[in-house]
């Protein structure tokens, strides 16, 4: 939010007149959390792969360490469901992090507006 501060927009907008806290909250904030919101679904990601890291160094019970100990003992359903939980997991953060960034980011649309139909 700092660097925001600095921003063309937000001495725009102190030239209109605006008061700090409307510019705090609908402009400075907004363009912000871009970046928050973007980081969100590899964070998720990533906290699986650091669970199951975590879980297997420090012997720690859990689905990460399931994981590999399904691996080393050739339960190949076990591996399959969790592979398959994981997935699931990671594919729904994605759509939920694309989601969040249409409604956070305004230039971002779901609809497309293709503009050659009536071109042929």
């Amino acid at each position: 939010m700092i660097d925001q501060q600095k921003s063309d927009y937000v001495k725009f907008a102190k030239a209109k007149g605006l008061n700090e806290s409307e510019i705090y909250t609908k402009h400075i904030f907004k363009n912000a959390s871009i970046p928050i919101v973007q980081g969100i679904p590899g964070s998720i990601i990533g906290l699986i792969g650091g669970a199951t890291m975590t879980e297997e160094i420090f012997a720690a019970p859990g689905m990460g360490k399931m994981l590999p100990d399904s691996i080393s003992a050739h339960n190949n359903a076990v591996v399959i469901a969790l592979v398959f939980i994981f997935t699931t997991i990671a594919v729904l953060s994605v759509l939920l992090g694309d989601i969040a960034m249409v409604l956070v980011d305004p230039r971002i649309k779901l609809s497309s507006s293709d503009t050659s139909k009536g071109e042929e």
